[in-house]
């Protein structure tokens, strides 16, 4: 059965809010060094498309829009609210969820070719509050 685009069901409201969540921390990620690369952007982008089926347009908005207010949320408070999104949605197997988000940061990380010090911290200090 299909159902029209226009249509916001439960399951676009989750993944809406799992990209404004996995986004904004992968952005924060991102700029650890103080430059958002275009290969670390573009990694963002395909990970969303391919792996969660945005419409690549879409995505790239929604990334644009998260960037202006995504740099000045605290990386704690962040990546807080997305153990604590995962913890009221029992149906999301947590285990799976943070290790795909931790493959995911990585891979951004190492998008432009260089793994900053800094990013790699930040991503070790995100998984461990995740577990914890």
């Amino acid at each position: 059965e299909v159902i029209p685009r226009f249509i916001n069901s439960p399951i676009d409201q989750l993944g809406a809010a799992l990209l404004d969540m996995m986004g904004t921390l992968s952005l924060k990620v991102a700029n650890i060094d103080g430059v958002i690369d275009p290969a670390e952007r573009a990694a963002m982008r395909d990970y969303f498309v391919s792996e969660w089926g945005f419409d690549a347009t879409y995505t790239d908005r929604a990334l644009a829009l998260l960037e202006e207010s995504a740099l000045s949320q605290p990386l704690k408070q962040t990546t807080t609210a997305i153990g604590r999104f995962v913890k009221d949605h029992p149906d999301c197997n947590a285990q799976a969820f943070y290790s795909d988000l931790i493959t995911l940061l990585r891979e951004i990380a190492e998008a432009d070719g260089k793994l900053d010090e800094r990013e790699d911290l930040a991503i070790d200090a995100i998984e461990f509050a995740l577990k914890s």
